[in-house]
């Protein structure tokens, strides 16, 4: 995390925490530390000399069995202890909270070094640094060594600029502005947090923008997180998966298509049928009927013997319209698979984390999946980008899913002005993004189990779960939505599910 980021992450910060309660430490990786203030309110520090991370979060990460030892110890120390004022010696990335009456007057968040808690802090702590002329910075390649605040990433933006922006953006750092904050990545890798906007002149992967720093800090953290618990010698393996589950998804194209055209070819035989009807007995039940054809010759055409000839014909026109539709939606999968299959071979993209952390499930023959999905009773899917897609099969499991399984940053579907189950599609953290078609394979799961299911489109809304509350004396299930992402209408028989895996 760059140096002057830090500084206006705990200029935002510090007020948050202040008066805040210490109500317990975790270690949810090794040397990441959790630090918990209120019910939902999670202080992750991830140390490192180059790419360390602290940020808010509103959710904590899962956490091994048993606490290490430095957590115990920090925890004996920390818990039920109050935050008051903050202190920051920012070109160092330190920052420190004085705490309530306990074995040590200050808690020192050391970007570098950790977590500690010390009696004194020295009177220089919190020293502004002097800032030299723009002439100096650009002409001195070691100045960061006398001047710390003048990190790599403002050093190369400011050699990027021309001259003018350049001295108006060293000027703002100088004078403690800041409205615009940048987190970028380069090679799948998140790589940095500044508090301004990259130049277009330095490439890279993916930036994203954002107006304050608790958010910007929380997106980079959460990609670092992720990177330590599932590192990027993992990408390769997770690319390898997805070009995998797309060569599954076009074998079972190539059999769809085979049937679908057996249902289109079936649109003779009924034309046939069609044509001679007059002659025939349409309320007979038969195996299989002979057909005179145009040229005076005969065809056996098969027949279904549960239904009646004019049943059998009509349901020939039926499953060849359907075919023909189903063709049309084969032929637009099959490009989507073959542009990403082609795409993740040329490493134009990485595929996305499949799962929330410390969350992977794992079978068990008793309940299907162990962890907080034991003893629930639900419908588990696979997204074709490989989201995981949870459906409640009663009221009570749907109450559960809602309140025990999903998480604030998940997103929750249900049919539209009528009765339904509960869907959550999870996320692996806030700033993650869900492909389209994701999106709308979770809305034809909520759809197909909704009022609506006989229909061929169905309404389903899709909300944050942190926007769905329970009712309170309400029945289980029912719930009320604060504010609605979006509006979906869906076709429940065009095929749109067709990518999905059923789990469980």
């Amino acid at each position: 995390m760059e140096a002057n980021f830090f500084r206006f992450f705990f200029q935002e910060l510090g007020p948050a925490l202040v008066g805040k309660r210490v109500e317990k430490v975790y270690e949810p990786s090794p040397g990441v530390l959790n630090l918990k203030f209120g019910s939902r309110l999670f202080l992750l520090i991830i140390p490192s000399r180059k790419r360390g991370a602290v940020f808010l979060a509103s959710s904590k990460p899962d956490n091994p069995q048993s606490p290490s030892t430095r957590a115990r110890w920090l925890r004996k120390r920390l818990q039920n202890r109050k935050l008051s004022g903050c202190r920051i010696a920012w070109p160092e990335r330190k920052a420190a909270f004085r705490l309530s009456p306990g074995p040590g007057n200050w808690l020192l968040i050391d970007l570098q070094e950790g977590v500690d808690l010390v009696d004194d802090l020295t009177s220089e702590f919190d020293q502004e640094p002097v800032w030299p002329q723009l002439e100096e910075i650009l002409s001195r390649p070691r100045i960061y060594r006398e001047h710390p605040q003048l990190t790599p990433p403002l050093r190369k933006t400011l050699k990027a600029l021309p001259s003018g922006d350049a001295q108006a953006l060293l000027s703002q750092l100088q004078d403690n502005a800041a409205d615009t904050f940048s987190v970028s990545w380069n090679k799948g890798q998140v790589a940095n947090a500044v508090p301004w906007r990259m130049p277009a002149t330095i490439e890279t992967e993916k930036t994203e923008i954002f107006s304050g720093a608790l958010r910007a800090a929380e997106r980079y953290g959460w990609s670092l997180f992720l990177e330590k618990i599932d590192p990027g010698s993992a990408q390769e393996r997770r690319r390898k998966q997805a070009l995998k589950r797309i060569d599954k998804s076009l074998e079972r194209l190539e059999m769809d298509e085979a049937r679908l055209l057996r249902f289109c070819a079936e649109r003779e035989q009924a034309e046939v049928l069609q044509a001679r009807l007059y002659q025939l007995d349409r309320q007979a039940k038969m195996q299989q009927v002979d057909v005179e054809t145009p040229d005076g010759g005969l065809q056996r055409i098969p027949l279904n013997p549960e239904h009646t000839l004019l049943e059998n014909m009509e349901l020939m026109f039926k499953r060849s319209r359907k075919g023909r539709r189903g063709l049309e939606h084969v032929a637009r999968r099959r490009k989507e698979l073959l542009d990403e299959r082609r795409a993740l071979e040329n490493e134009e993209f990485l595929p996305t984390e499949r799962a929330v952390p410390g969350r992977r499930a794992k079978k068990t023959p008793e309940s299907g999946y162990s962890g907080r999905w034991k003893g629930i009773s639900l419908h588990v899917f696979e997204s074709s980008q490989g989201f995981v897609i949870l459906r409640g099969k009663n009221q009570k499991s749907n109450h559960r899913l809602l309140t025990e399984v999903a998480r604030p940053f998940d997103y929750w579907f249900h049919a539209q002005d009528g009765p339904g189950a509960h869907v959550i599609l999870q996320r692996a953290h806030k700033g993650q993004e869900v492909p389209r078609q994701s999106l709308l394979e979770a809305a034809v799961v909520a759809g197909a189990a909704g009022y609506q299911a006989r229909a061929d489109k169905a309404a389903v809304i899709c909300a944050l779960v942190k926007d769905v509350r329970t009712v309170k004396g309400a029945s289980a299930g029912k719930v009320r939505v604060d504010r609605i992402e979006e509006s979906l209408l869906v076709d429940l028989h065009k095929g749109l599910d067709r990518g999905l895996k059923k789990v469980v």
